[in-house]
């Protein structure tokens, strides 16, 4: 088994002869996204503080300086709409305009969802700076990299946003990789403790989009509560066997547990563009 672990990232590994020596990891971050906060409740779980810590943390600790810092920038409409419906990125557009009663009245319509007037602006920052480092990764100037970036994106859906997240990050910028890039295949991999039901909905006819989730299920009590989020769930139409569900039903699950997953499900598996979705609580 180790061996075979090995052989797997050996085959993971991008060619280093294209890669700047000087540079390996990727890191981007923007400040302005820290405005985009809960207006009846500072303690609310989706804060800024999420990436605050993070990003406080890997300075204190010496890894800003040791990574390539990836400018911020603006996701455009047209981006957004590779995965959204036109009509909610025009909803999602008019945020910043309206008022405290207009905005609570709209968040009201979504599932588990606030909005402030700097949401549409945080939510633009939020997938522009996971576009920026994909583009960085694909085009060879890191090996891999990290966005520490809110709001989330992985219950996202088509039409609407749920869970916390406002536009669909890492769905958005795979097939952003695969329209911009002619990358083939892409492997997510969704290790957030909720089922990201918007990423699977997105992907499951897709044979070239292989998506993985290790998430609480709790026999499908724990959020999203959708019974697709089961490990029946394997895709749909010709991307049958491109959706994998790790769905745990109890709390408590271990590092050993995480292992056992990734080494013999996920690793036999793993080739191509990788993106790692992961829901940090701090």
């Amino acid at each position: 088994m180790a061996a075979e672990v090995a052989n797997k990232l050996d085959q993971l590994c991008l060619d280093e002869g294209k890669r700047d020596k000087q540079w390996r990891t990727g890191l981007v971050y923007d400040e302005l996204m820290t405005q985009h906060r809960n207006p009846s409740s500072r303690e609310h779980p989706e804060k800024p503080e999420r990436i605050t810590r993070i990003w406080n943390l890997l300075e204190e600790e010496g890894y800003v300086k040791r990574c390539k810092r990836i400018a911020s920038r603006r996701a455009t409409e047209e981006e957004i709409a590779l995965q959204h419906k036109k009509s909610y990125v025009d909803r999602m557009s008019e945020v910043s305009s309206l008022d405290a009663t207009e905005l609570q009245r709209l968040s009201h319509s979504f599932d588990s969802i606030y909005l402030n007037s700097h949401t549409h602006e945080a939510a633009l920052l939020s997938l522009g700076c996971t576009l920026a480092l994909t583009q960085e990764v694909v085009e060879g100037k890191v090996q891999n990299g990290m966005a520490v970036v809110r709001p989330p994106g992985h219950h996202a859906e088509h039409g609407c946003a749920k869970g916390f997240c406002i536009f669909n990050n890492v769905a958005v910028a795979a097939k952003w990789a695969q329209i911009h890039y002619g990358v083939k295949k892409v492997l997510i991999v969704d290790w957030d403790v909720h089922h990201g039901n918007g990423i699977q909905h997105m992907f499951e006819h897709d044979p070239t989009v292989l998506y993985f989730s290790a998430h609480r299920y709790d026999y499908g009590h724990f959020y999203p509560c959708q019974p697709d989020a089961n490990y029946d769930a394997v895709g749909k139409d010709g991307g049958a066997g491109f959706n994998i569900n790790v769905a745990w039903n109890k709390a408590g699950m271990h590092d050993g547990d995480y292992l056992a997953a990734f080494h013999n499900i996920l690793m036999p598996i793993a080739y191509e563009v990788l993106f790692v979705y992961s829901g940090i609580f701090l």
